[in-house]
């Protein structure tokens, strides 16, 4: 497929998990019936020593939408987002799954805009508190944390921890889900994030899931950055923090030229159903540069204190 192509038959659809009763169904929005704008922003931390978990985000703009379907997205509502382009099933894919956190309504008078900004990572993560009390010994970190994936609606990827840590005597861990994951992946050198409802932990020493191969016909810029490369493509639904690009691009004296396997660390999908904009920006980890960045940063003085 050459890189015409890709401005053609573009498709963007939303699925939303909603209630009927005590049971639950599925509701579909697609671009071939109605206008879809999103922007979705997944990162990852890059600091091994600092533990933070963040929560990927997603806005979503429909134009005109029914108020019968309006009043069916509620707080919490689960929704998926899957894009690519029509015919080609290879170029189509999920890139977010999450929740509604709010819903919000514009209008010019001719067209209303029903706007929904979503997070991976709801309120039993972020504010519900949860108490782990380890009583018995030699209780291992992994038992531990399949104890708590059966009392959260998140599911658990364990693909490895750092260290399996054995718990020797009693240990309490207390706070939100988020603190206490926190807390496990810095108890076993390990590098935990969320991703499209899934709360993943893998060591730090090998911190990425897969490897993927760069399709340089996507490519329109790379530039330099202080901890490695950003680069400009169209869009391609396979990009997602935590997966080493595998990359060969022959630049010219208009563009720079890069080769090598990076760690994706960011990427933002802005896409959409009205206008050209169909593309997706990936930040890359040159690990060389990053503990360059991180050295400079920690020499330069944070604080002076004079006397006179």
């Amino acid at each position: 497929m050459n890189k015409k192509e890709y401005h053609f038959n573009r498709y963007i659809k939303l699925i939303f998990t909603l209630m009927d009763g005590k049971e639950t169904y599925e509701f579909e929005l697609d671009t071939s019936f109605i206008d879809i704008e999103t922007k979705v922003s997944l990162s990852t931390n890059i600091e091994k020593d600092d533990h933070a978990i963040y929560s990927n985000k997603a806005s979503i703009t429909i134009y005109n939408l029914p108020i019968k379907i309006k009043n069916e997205l509620l707080e919490n509502t689960p929704v998926t987002i899957t894009a690519g382009y029509l015919d080609l099933p290879e170029t189509q894919g999920v890139i977010y799954n999450g929740i509604i956190e709010n819903v919000s309504e514009s209008s010019d008078g001719v067209t209303s805009r029903t706007q929904i900004q979503c997070s991976e990572a709801n309120d039993e993560f972020q504010k519900l508190k949860y108490i782990i009390s380890i009583k018995k010994t030699q209780v291992k970190a992994s038992e531990v944390l399949k104890r708590i994936s059966e009392h959260s609606k998140l599911e658990f990827e364990i693909q490895k921890l750092g260290i399996d840590l054995i718990y020797t005597r009693a240990r309490t861990y207390n706070g939100t889900l988020k603190q206490i994951i926190q807390s496990i992946a810095r108890d076993t050198n390990s590098h935990a994030f969320i991703s499209r409802r899934k709360i993943f932990f893998l060591d730090n020493k090998e911190p990425v899931l897969d490897e993927l191969i760069c399709d340089i016909e996507k490519v329109k810029n790379i530039t330099e950055t202080d901890t490695g490369y950003s680069i400009d493509m169209i869009f391609d639904h396979r990009m997602e923090p935590n997966y080493n690009l595998s990359i060969k691009y022959e630049g010219n004296r208009f563009k720079k030229s890069l080769e090598g396997i990076y760690k994706i660390i960011r990427v933002e999908h802005d896409l959409s159903a009205l206008n050209n904009s169909f593309t997706s920006k990936i930040e890359l980890e040159d690990s060389l540069k990053s503990i360059q960045t991180k050295e400079k940063n920690e020499n330069y003085p944070k604080e002076i204190k004079i006397e006179i």
